[in-house]
C-alpha cells in the first residue's frame, strides 16, 4: 500500500488540487489522516491494484456505443429547422 499527499496525487494524475480533496471529502479515495510536526497531514492510500479514479470514468465514457448514422439524420432535422426559422426572422419587420 503507498501513501501519497494531496498534492503529490494531484500532480500523479493531473487533477487540480481542488478536485483531490473533493474526492477525499466525498470517501471516493481511502485517505488516513496522520500528525506530523505539530499538523495534521492527509494522506491517499493507494492500493498497487487499483486503477485511477480518472481512469475509471474515462472507461466509461468510451464504453457507450455511438450510432453516427442516426447523430447526423437528428442534426440535419435540426439544421433545417433553424433554416425555417431565420427565413420567418428575415421577413418579420423589427419593432420599434
Amino acid at each position: 500500500m503507498q501513501k501519497l499527499t494531496l498534492k503529490s496525487y494531484a500532480v500523479k494524475h493531473k487533477m487540480s488540487l481542488f478536485s483531490v480533496v473533493k474526492l477525499v471529502k466525498n470517501a471516493k479515495l481511502k485517505s488516513s489522516i496522520e500528525n506530523e510536526n505539530g499538523k495534521e497531514v492527509t494522506y491517499i492510500l493507494l492500493d498497487e491494484s487499483e486503477t485511477p479514479l480518472k481512469m475509471k470514468v474515462a472507461q466509461k465514457e468510451t464504453n457507450t456505443p455511438l450510432n453516427v448514422e442516426e447523430t447526423l439524420k437528428q442534426l440535419m432535422q435540426e439544421v433545417a429547422q433553424l433554416k425555417k426559422e431565420v427565413a420567418q426572422l428575415k421577413l418579420k419587420p423589427l419593432p420599434l
